[in-house]
C-alpha cells in the first residue's frame, strides 16, 4: 500500500482523481462508480488496483493497494470547531460507546483528537466496504471493530501525518501504516511504482 499526501498551494486546486488517472495513464471517463460512488478503473487491466481518495482543508491524499482500501483526512487546523460542537456531532453520528470515549476527555485537546480519530476511522472503514454515508455512521463502532465485520477482513491504522493532519487508512489484511510520500506541483511522481 502507497499512501500520497499534497499540499495544495493557496493559489491552486488539486484534483486527486486526475492524479490517480494521470499515474495508470486513464482519464476520468476511464472510471466507473459503485453503487454509491466509490472510484475504480474500469480497464480490466487494472482491476488489482484499488485506491481511495480524501481531501480537507489545505490537503488531499489518495491510498493505493492491491485491495480493497478505505482512506479519510482531516485537516484539524482547518476545523475551528469548539469541543462542545465536537460532542454534539459525536453524540449524533458516533455509536454511544464513541460517544461516550468522547465525554471522557479530560481536556478540550484530548477531545479533539479523539473525535478526529474516531471520524477519519469511521470514513476511511464506509469507503474500504464502498457504502459510504449511506451507511450510517452511528450504526457501529470502530472501538470494537470485530462486532462490525467478520474476523480479520478490515484493520484500519490512524496517526497524524503532517502537522494537524489526522489520516485513517483501512485494508482488507493487517497492515503496516503506510509511509507518507509527499506529491509535489512540478514533479507529479508518476514515475514511482505503486507497492501492489
Amino acid at each position: 500500500m502507497n499512501l500520497y499526501l499534497h499540499e495544495i498551494e493557496e493559489d491552486k486546486t488539486g484534483n486527486p482523481l486526475a492524479w490517480v488517472c494521470e499515474r495508470y495513464g486513464q482519464t476520468d471517463h476511464d472510471i466507473r462508480r459503485g453503487a454509491h460512488g466509490k472510484p475504480s478503473f474500469a480497464d480490466p487491466m487494472l482491476k488489482h488496483i484499488h485506491f481511495s481518495i480524501s481531501h480537507s482543508g489545505r490537503y488531499w491524499a489518495v491510498l493505493i493497494g492491491s485491495d480493497e482500501v478505505g482512506l479519510d483526512i482531516e485537516d484539524t487546523s482547518a476545523r475551528a470547531r469548539g469541543a462542545d460542537r465536537l460532542r454534539r456531532i459525536g453524540e449524533r453520528f458516533f455509536a454511544a460507546d464513541e460517544a461516550n470515549f468522547l465525554w471522557e476527555s479530560e481536556t478540550d485537546a484530548a477531545l479533539a483528537e479523539r473525535f478526529y480519530r474516531i471520524w477519519t476511522a469511521k470514513e476511511a472503514y464506509v469507503k474500504f466496504t464502498g457504502e459510504g454515508l449511506t451507511r450510517g455512521l452511528n450504526t457501529f463502532s470502530i472501538l470494537d471493530l470485530s462486532a462490525v465485520v467478520p474476523a480479520a477482513t478490515a484493520s484500519i491504522g490512524t496517526k497524524e501525518i503532517a502537522e494537524g493532519v489526522i489520516c485513517s487508512c483501512c485494508a482488507a489484511q493487517i497492515f503496516e501504516f503506510p509511509e507518507v510520500i509527499w506529491v509535489t506541483d512540478r514533479e507529479k511522481d508518476c514515475e514511482r511504482k505503486d507497492n501492489v
